[in-house]
């Protein structure tokens, strides 16, 4: 395997990486939320169920819906970053993969060529002709 195959192959091996870090960071994105999409829920479902809240109860829970709501704001913004990131890093990993095959192909074409000049150097050299 040549030196150029090996550095390509490790290319492919860290945008496999990355990718997969991205798609991760993602998974853990969307997880977190749908974890603040149901704490609202929950807290709007409270407050369906129970008609006559004090104040006392109605005022921290607004304001903890209402902060629920910000930093789901946010994660869904971050999310849709993410989305975008992990398009970008398959894209390089596409291209790190067809550079990798090109690489590779150009390797073999290359032995295959060396392989025949050998071939044709030993039918040449062997056959002890001599021409004119």
């Amino acid at each position: 395997m040549s030196k150029a195959t090996k550095r390509v192959r490790r290319i492919v091996k860290v945008q496999q990486e990355m990718h997969r870090l991205a798609e991760w960071r993602q998974a853990e994105l969307v997880r977190r939320e749908n974890e603040l999409k149901a704490a609202q829920e929950e807290i709007v479902q409270v407050f369906n169920d129970h008609d006559k809240l004090y104040g006392v109860v109605i005022e921290p829970m607004a304001r903890k819906l209402k902060s629920l709501a910000g930093e789901e704001t946010r994660v869904v913004r971050d999310r849709e970053a993410q989305d975008r990131r992990v398009v970008e890093e398959a894209v390089r990993l596409k291209r790190a993969e067809r550079m990798a095959a090109r690489v590779e192909e150009d390797a073999r074409h290359a032995e295959e060529k060396q392989s025949l000049r050998d071939l044709i150097e030993q039918i040449g050299g062997t056959g002890g002709a001599s021409f004119p």
